[in-house]
């Protein structure tokens, strides 16, 4: 079986670590995942009091290690330019936000997995 080419997936969360219900841009800390769900780490986001809807370049450099990225919104701009990146983007529901980060990220992997 080969290794996945995703290696890792990055939550946008809000100052409570809750899943960010804005932009994912305009998270406050992103939570970053290995493949197999282990938790890594948790960064910061320079960007987050003034990010730029439509500019993922900025969060592409808080994120470059990276390719799945998990939020409640996304501009369709930016999907645009991630997915030409080679990112993957989830957009998981702000009604379906109080869901643990567990199962945010077993669906996900259960997402690419099927595709």
């Amino acid at each position: 079986m080969s290794e996945p080419k995703i290696k890792r997936i990055a939550m946008g969360l809000d100052k409570n670590k809750d899943l960010q219900k804005d932009h994912f841009g305009q998270s406050f800390y992103f939570k970053i995942y290995d493949y197999s769900g282990k938790p890594i780490e948790l960064r910061g986001n320079p960007f987050y009091e003034w990010h730029q809807h439509a500019n993922a370049k900025e969060i592409q450099q808080v994120l470059p290690d990276c390719q799945i990225w998990v939020g409640s919104a996304m501009g369709a701009r930016s999907q645009e330019y991630l997915k030409s990146a080679g990112i993957v983007t989830f957009q998981i529901p702000t009604e379906k936000s109080s869901i643990s980060h567990e199962k945010i990220i077993q669906f996900v992997k259960e997402s690419i997995n099927e595709s």
